[in-house]
């Protein structure tokens, strides 16, 4: 079982402290949370679906944690089958395309015309 740590994690608020362990303790590839010294030690399952791996991505990004621990479970997820493979590429979405109305475009203002 991968143990994943997050050291030196700052909460600005009591707030954010339970925003972090809400969320760690919603994806599902987390067995344990433990404390130890100045680190937080998340025990992930043996196996990690592709939607833990965006839900860890996201907790890391979220706290300033390190990510290159995440690889691991990147390698082992393109090494995994091709039904895998195939869900991380459905999953995958474009870019959002500008906002924008028939007709119009968002944020600009049409000039005025002076009267006469």
């Amino acid at each position: 079982m991968p143990i994943l740590q997050c050291r030196r994690v700052v909460f600005f608020s009591h707030g954010d402290e339970a925003a972090f362990f809400w969320f760690a303790r919603s994806i599902s590839a987390i067995r344990r949370i433990e404390g130890k010294g100045d680190a937080i030690l998340l025990h992930v399952a043996a196996r990690v679906s592709g939607t833990s791996l965006r839900e860890l991505r996201g907790l890391f990004r979220r706290f300033n944690v390190d990510e290159s621990q995440l690889a691991a479970l990147d390698g082992q997820q393109r090494g995994g089958s091709k039904g895998a493979a195939e869900s991380r590429r459905r999953s995958a979405r474009p870019a959002n395309p500008p906002l924008q109305r028939k007709g119009a475009t968002v944020g600009l203002r049409a000039p005025s015309r002076a009267r006469r």
